[in-house]
């Protein structure tokens, strides 16, 4: 995991198309992502999840390789999206 993003002026919806697995790794609202706060879930694909507007979240981890979504996201000519670079976070589904 290199980066975090989350959306100050909106929600994001992400749902799977066709029993698509992913990961859900997510942290509290906060000016500056806090690494020991993030939370890790696997979605059993075939729920999706609604990130509420300042959620830190990681963009799609699909578990399956032709993994297809729907993404609903808002549009505007203005900064909805900050991304945060994180280190030394790594993911193990052993």
């Amino acid at each position: 995991v290199k980066v975090m993003e989350y959306h100050p002026l909106g929600s994001q919806l992400f749902f799977p198309l066709c029993a698509s697995r992913f990961l859900i790794l997510v942290a509290p609202a906060a000016k500056k992502i806090e690494r020991n706060s993030l939370k890790l879930f696997i979605s059993n694909g075939k729920q999706g999840v609604n990130y509420h507007k300042g959620t830190w979240h990681h963009y799609l981890l699909p578990l399956n390789d032709n993994a297809e979504f729907i993404v609903i996201d808002r549009i505007a000519d203005d900064n909805n999206c900050v991304e945060e670079r994180i280190e030394n976070v790594e993911i193990s589904l052993a």
